[in-house]
C-alpha cells in the first residue's frame, strides 16, 4: 500500500498530456540556396521571423549552400529572409503543415549588380615622415 500511495505521489508530479505538448513544438527551418545556374551559394545571411511571435533567427549558408535555422516555439509560421551580395533579396512565407517539424525550403537567387555610393576621399594636411638615421656602411 505504502508503495502505491508513493507511486501515485511520484505521477501527481509529472505533467499532464496536454500540458507536455504545449510550447513543445520545435520547427527545423532548412533548405538549400542557389543562384540560377545552380551553383550553391555560400555565406548567404537567412533571418526567420516568427509570424506569430515576431522574434527573429539569424544564420549563414555553409560552403554547399545548406541553412538551417531551429525555431522552438516558433508557431509554424515564417517569414524567410535571404540575402547574399550582389543577389537580388529572396522573402518568402514558409508554413508548417499538420504535425510535420522540418520546413524545407529551397532558394534560388538571381544576380543583380548593385550600383554603389559614390566614395570621396580627401587627404589633410601633408606630415613629413620621420625616418630614423641608418648607420653608413663600414661603420660598426
Amino acid at each position: 500500500m505504502r508503495h502505491l500511495i508513493g507511486l501515485l505521489g511520484l505521477l501527481a508530479l509529472l505533467p499532464s498530456p496536454g500540458a507536455a505538448q504545449v510550447g513543445s513544438t520545435t520547427d527545423i527551418i532548412t533548405g538549400i540556396v542557389r543562384d540560377e545556374s545552380g551553383a550553391p551559394v555560400p555565406n548567404a545571411a537567412i533571418e526567420v521571423v516568427s509570424i506569430e511571435t515576431r522574434v527573429s533567427r539569424f544564420g549563414r549558408t555553409d560552403a554547399r549552400g545548406r541553412y538551417t535555422i531551429l525555431f522552438p516555439d516558433g508557431g509554424g509560421q515564417y517569414r524567410l529572409i535571404i540575402r547574399s551580395l550582389g543577389m537580388s533579396p529572396s522573402e518568402q512565407l514558409v508554413t508548417r503543415r499538420g504535425e510535420e517539424d522540418r520546413l524545407e525550403t529551397n532558394v534560388v537567387l538571381s544576380a543583380a549588380p548593385q550600383q554603389l555610393e559614390e566614395v570621396r576621399v580627401q587627404g589633410g594636411p601633408r606630415v613629413p615622415i620621420q625616418r630614423p638615421e641608418l648607420p653608413t656602411a663600414g661603420m660598426v
